[in-house]
């Protein structure tokens, strides 16, 4: 199935290196071993690099995995920062509180978000000569309805082998 992805995606790097990571992630799970994602990442850099050398000079090389890392180093500093935030004004510190106690799954996106754009914020300026302030809201936004279109995606696949009007319907939906 993931060859079937990768193959309709095109064999872009960001899919590779998801790919890669997965199947080495599946692979530690099936033989009983730990995962370690930095070692992960690792690997699926050189991989990647055995395959096509050039692929480092690319921009969805430096994106991807300059976010993916970024993640790995900054998720935990950022969503530590945030969750120990203290308001000083008693009116607005227990709403506050009950906020973060509610929200975790919220601080969760940010905190990837804001980790991700870390790195990925100088490859931008350099090769875009732009900054994309409207990151945290579109990920927001994004990460709340993107599992709902890529399952979407996979059960529209499926029924396009059965009826392939009934598959263009779903498309449409999806779209």
């Amino acid at each position: 199935v993931l060859i079937i992805y990768m193959f309709i995606t095109g064999f872009s790097v960001s899919i590779i290196r998801a790919g890669i990571m997965g199947i080495i992630l599946c692979m530690a799970f099936v033989l009983y071993r730990k995962s370690d994602t930095l070692n992960n990442i690792s690997i699926a850099i050189v991989l990647t690099l055995i395959n096509n050398p050039y692929s480092i000079n690319s921009i969805s090389f430096l994106l991807t995995y300059g976010g993916t890392i970024g993640i790995l180093y900054f998720e935990k500093i950022i969503e530590n920062i945030i969750k120990n935030i203290k308001i000083k004004n008693r009116k607005y510190k227990y709403a506050f509180i009950k906020i973060q106690r509610k929200c975790s799954k919220l601080i969760e996106v940010v905190s990837v978000t804001i980790s991700a754009q870390i790195i990925i914020m100088p490859i931008m300026i350099l090769y875009f000569n732009t900054i994309g302030l409207g990151f945290l809201l579109t990920n927001l936004l994004l990460s709340s309805i993107i599992g709902i279109i890529v399952m979407g995606g996979f059960v529209q696949i499926i029924i396009s082998f059965i009826s392939i009007n009934a598959g263009k319907a779903l498309a449409n939906i999806i779209n």
